[in-house]
């Protein structure tokens, strides 16, 4: 009760975004299977939440009428609680099905969530340098940046 009446104060009577979106459901249908069989994502432990529920979207795909009891709903922001989840706890797979995609645009942009191989949606911490090739441009590094390599100079300044 005291849900619908915030919602109804805060949100602008005009405002139809939710229902709008699920409404699109069947729209989504039409790329949804292609993206969950063809695209492979990775991610970061942050990333973690959303790449299980992605693995279950596609462990789900094609049942008529699957068994939702099991879904991972670390992906269900506060947000998305009211489309994903009904009164008894128990998932709606149109809500849940946005609620992931939402997260999963929101995982690439933050870059927990990448796919290989991709210029813009790659992980960015692979391109660092690491082992080796770090110490030997470390140096370099430090003196183009105006840097000391030795600690305790920096602690001074």
């Amino acid at each position: 009760m005291a849900v619908t009446t915030v919602t109804a104060l805060t949100r602008p009577p005009e405002d139809h975004y939710y229902e709008d979106l699920l409404s699109r459901y069947g729209q989504t249908r039409q790329f949804l299977p292609t993206l969950l069989r063809i695209v492979s994502f990775e991610g970061t432990a942050a990333g973690r939440p959303v790449l299980d529920a992605v693995a279950f979207l596609r462990r789900i795909e094609g049942q008529r009428k699957p068994d939702i009891s099991d879904t991972p709903r670390g992906v269900v922001t506060r947000d998305w609680r009211s489309l994903v989840q009904d009164a008894d706890n128990r998932v709606d797979r149109h809500g849940y099905t946005f609620c992931v995609l939402d997260r999963l645009r929101d995982g690439l942009r933050r870059h927990d969530v990448f796919v290989t191989p991709s210029e813009r949606w790659a992980a960015s911490r692979a391109k660092l340098l690491h082992g080796a090739a770090w110490e030997t441009a470390r140096p370099n590094i430090w003196r183009a940046l105006g840097r000391s390599a030795d600690p305790e100079v920096e602690t001074r300044t």
